[in-house]
């Protein structure tokens, strides 16, 4: 089961920064799963796809492959991505990413908002 990193890990000015440069759905796609804002850009945008390489997402979300690469690797060490290889006709190999199925998005979204409940719960009431 992936890791998602607690929202409070981030500082208070990190988020509005996140929130500042975000449409809604992506900011609470982020917020929720402790994702960076570009990185809920990305898997949204490979949802739209159903599959990619690296290229079609870095021109789906107009930034540079790096910067995309970096975005996966933290999607697909939380859960949400998959990476496997495809064989080039002409030799070697590139990766293909595909999201996880929304079914399984949706349980993690659930889980997240369930412990962020239980947490606003056991709160004392000053």
């Amino acid at each position: 089961m992936p890791i998602l990193q607690p929202i409070e890990n981030y500082s208070l000015s990190q988020h509005l920064e996140f929130m500042r440069k975000c449409n809604p759905s992506t900011c609470l796609l982020a917020c929720i799963l402790g994702l960076k804002c570009f990185e809920a850009e990305v898997y949204l945008a490979l949802l739209d796809k159903g599959f990619a390489d690296v290229d079609s997402i870095a021109k789906a979300v107009e930034k540079n492959k790096a910067t995309v690469y970096r975005a996966l690797k933290r999607l697909e060490e939380r859960g949400l991505v998959v990476k496997n290889y495809k064989i080039v006709r002409t030799g070697g190999y590139k990766y293909i990413y595909r999201p996880v199925p929304i079914d399984s998005l949706r349980n993690m979204i659930a889980k997240r908002v369930d412990e962020l409940i239980s947490e606003i719960k056991t709160r004392k009431i000053e």
